[in-house]
């Protein structure tokens, strides 16, 4: 048996993308702020089936999305918080209605940290690419404010002790670079983990990047832009 095609109304369709309350979406069909293939939908009850359906809302075309992940590359500066206490939020520069559907960081960069930083709503995903258990690379450069020696790598490989833990955190991976910077990959995720590994080794951290976490990467982004990543192409990473 052919299986059915998943239908709701368009008031809940366009709701659920995070372009306001019910009764702000039904009001806003009402007026013929809505368009689905470029006709005006003038009933919110009208059901509308989402595989692969885009829309027009307020004379813009988005494809309705069940679940999203952006990436986006953070700047220095910048707070990962709906609330940040001194700096700009990163969520100011995704669009509301992406906000308002509940994105909240994978994961946190601090204030001084660059690079990587997903988004999702998918609360299930989030806790995957969070979860210890995971084991998802997380790939960083970074440079001390002395020079660093060859020991170094070594080091970070057969693990450090950091206050109030009761593990021994190890790198995947640690290179040493010919212009004195670091490649450091890990596995976990804990607050300020590469500061405090190589603090415990007496080096303080004064340049941090995050290149990758995951499959995932900033390459082409110039800091502060995103980029929304198409359901397909993280299928893989959700399983």
């Amino acid at each position: 048996m052919k299986k059915s095609k998943r239908k709701i109304s368009c008031a809940k369709m366009v709701q659920s993308q995070g372009f306001g309350t019910r009764r702000e979406i039904v009001k806003g069909v009402y007026e013929g702020r809505l368009r689905i293939k470029g006709e005006r939908v003038e009933n919110p009850n009208t059901l509308v089936e989402l595989e692969n359906l885009e829309f027009e809302w307020d004379k813009k075309l988005y494809h309705h999305q069940e679940k999203v992940l952006i990436v986006m590359h953070k700047k220095v500066g910048e707070e990962c918080s709906h609330q940040p206490q001194h700096h700009t939020s990163v969520f100011e520069r995704l669009p509301k209605h992406i906000v308002k559907r509940g994105v909240e960081c994978i994961g946190r960069l601090d204030v001084e940290t660059s690079g990587v930083l997903l988004f999702t709503d998918d609360g299930e995903y989030n806790h995957q690419v969070c979860s210890p258990k995971s084991k998802l690379p997380k790939t960083y450069h970074l440079r001390c404010e002395d020079p660093l020696e060859e020991s170094i790598s070594q080091l970070l490989l057969d693990g450090v002790e950091l206050r109030k833990e009761k593990k021994v955190f190890k790198a995947l991976s640690a290179d040493l670079n010919s212009d004195g910077s670091l490649t450091l990959t890990i596995s976990e995720g804990k607050y300020h983990q590469v500061r405090r590994m190589l603090g415990a080794l007496g080096h303080k951290v004064n340049y941090l990047h995050r290149s990758h976490v995951g499959p995932w990467t900033c390459d082409g982004l110039k800091p502060g832009e995103y980029k929304e990543i198409p359901l397909g192409e993280w299928d893989e990473s959700r399983k």
